[in-house]
């Protein structure tokens, strides 16, 4: 009856839960050997198309945001960083508050060719915003 239906839709729930887990698993293994270097790009891309279907791409995409991220963690903490913390500053505490457009186009002044990205931390725990900042004569930014 009841407790018969209940049980088998438990197990579904189950079956189901443990192969998301063990996907995870699986890609997680992945993008730490492409982290470590121990695969190249075209091989992380197709081991994840093997695992996860064409549905993937935000997936082996990844190591381009990572990429990109550390390229910007290197940019504040090298010499730049004196310059980009003392224009935020200065950016911040005009009398007239935090002008984001001039701010936007003199970070990427100081950063030149690189991507330019902006770091939102939400004010609950665990919610982290990453947008690509265009430079100003385009007008359009995209979420990474």
């Amino acid at each position: 009856g009841d407790a018969s239906e209940s049980d088998k839709k438990s197990s579904q729930l189950s079956a189901r839960a443990s192969e998301r887990n063990e996907a995870y698993q699986s890609f997680f293994s992945l993008f730490m050997q492409l982290f470590d270097c121990t695969i190249d790009n075209s091989k992380f891309e197709d081991e994840c198309r093997v695992l996860l279907g064409t549905r993937s791409y935000e997936l082996y995409t990844l190591d381009k945001v990572v990429e990109k991220l550390l390229s910007q963690v290197h940019t504040v903490t090298a010499d730049e960083s004196g310059k980009l913390l003392a224009l935020y500053a200065y950016e911040r505490f005009r009398s007239n508050g935090l002008d984001e457009e001039m701010y936007r186009a003199n970070a990427l002044t100081v950063v030149g060719n690189d991507n330019c990205f902006r770091l939102e931390l939400g004010r609950s725990l665990g919610s982290l915003r990453i947008d690509i900042l265009e430079p100003p004569n385009q007008s359009s930014p995209s979420a990474a």
